[in-house]
């Protein structure tokens, strides 16, 4: 399956649910101002103002662009890596919001079996081939290797286990992991942020590997932060269950490829550069596009260099460093570069904005290298 059948799929099954889809979050907005956007968190903030201020039921879908904010530090140390996009777009099956919890199983189960459905149903794949990490025990400062100081202790989560026994798996395809992977509460927000059970989804691959393909969380605590450290987990009056897919993994797992580049939008644009520079290093291509996307949308989104904050300029700053360096090592002239963007903006036609952001990435480009 390409990309954009993926996307029709997923847009199918939320409508089929009823859960509307809000529109994307800008790449750069102030969920998190030292941070592109990396997750859901700006929706809540727009629509309630506050992360606990839940004051009724919601639920949606969305496609969401994210870039992951660790990457940073691979960029910035020039290390390379095929493993996963620094740019990838996550789809919540669905999000959802509830002012009480009154109904948290009934959701934290939904966070479980609706994303089985997609993944089987529409997507076609193999039930037997899913894995599931679950949360399995332990005290919060011994989970967290000491990052975060409370000692609240919190059993396994029972009913992550007796959802998916009920849906048809086994035990053999259960991980137990107590780790900040499997239970939320290491987030280093000033005012504190959720906290509670988290799991997992895997595919195992033609190769026998494990391919993350999505993450729930069923969120009914949250944590009190002191000093960049969780220090207690409190009840929480509402609750938040949500599983975000990723498209890119949905995509991968379904073609049962061997590296991430093998997703329908990512191969045809190091399709086109290796085409121009055969003698180059397919890493390279792959390590150039990976970066090239990242800035496209940035920029398209109403990224400059002189309009960001001094966080995100050390961010775009890491981003052009790669983009530069590497047209550079493949020799791709101006042409090419601006032909590459055009490619990158027909092979996504969800992100619209990325036709009118090509002139803009360009001159950012310029800019970058002037600035050197």
């Amino acid at each position: 399956m390409r990309a954009v059948e993926v996307l029709s799929a997923y847009r199918e099954f939320a409508a089929k649910h009823a859960w509307p889809e809000t529109p994307r979050s800008n790449i750069i907005n102030d969920a998190d101002p030292t941070a592109f956007n990396y997750s859901m968190e700006e929706p809540i903030l727009r629509r309630f103002g506050d992360f606990f201020r839940i004051t009724a039921p919601w639920q949606f879908s969305a496609v969401q662009p994210c870039i992951r904010t660790g990457d940073f530090s691979r960029l910035k140390s020039d290390q390379t890596d095929c493993s996963h996009l620094t740019l990838f777009h996550i789809m919540p099956i669905p999000f959802n919001l509830q002012p009480d919890q009154s109904q948290f199983k009934l959701w934290h189960e939904t966070g479980i079996v609706k994303p089985l459905k997609f993944l089987t149903e529409s997507l076609g794949l193999d039930l037997a081939r899913i894995r599931l990490s679950y949360f399995s025990g332990g005290k919060i400062s011994d989970i967290t290797q000491g990052r975060a100081t409370s000692t609240a202790y919190f059993p396994p989560d029972e009913h992550t286990l007796a959802t998916c026994y009920a849906y048809g798996m086994t035990n053999e395809q259960m991980i137990p992991e107590a780790s900040p992977n499997t239970f939320l509460c290491t987030s280093p927000v000033p005012g504190g942020f959720y906290a509670g059970y988290r799991f997992e989804f895997f595919y195992v691959m033609p190769d026998s590997s494990l391919l993350e393909i999505g993450t729930g969380e069923a969120l009914n605590f949250r944590q009190v932060v002191c000093d960049g450290r969780t220090t207690d987990i409190l009840p929480m009056p509402s609750s938040v269950c949500v599983t975000a897919l990723g498209l890119e993994r949905c995509v991968f797992a379904c073609n049962g490829g061997k590296t991430i580049e093998e997703c329908s939008h990512i191969h045809s644009l190091v399709a086109e550069v290796a085409a121009k520079n055969s003698a180059g290093n397919p890493r390279s291509a792959f390590l150039f596009v990976d970066a090239i996307r990242a800035v496209h949308l940035v920029v398209s989104d109403g990224g400059t260099y002189s309009g960001l904050n001094r966080h995100l300029r050390e961010h775009f700053r890491a981003l052009m460093k790669r983009v530069t360096s590497l047209a550079d090592d493949l020799q791709f002239s101006h042409d090419d570069i601006r032909q590459l963007l055009e490619l990158n903006s027909t092979i996504q036609p969800w992100l619209p904005e990325l036709s009118l952001g090509v002139n803009n990435t360009m001159q950012e480009l310029h800019a970058y290298r002037d600035r050197q």
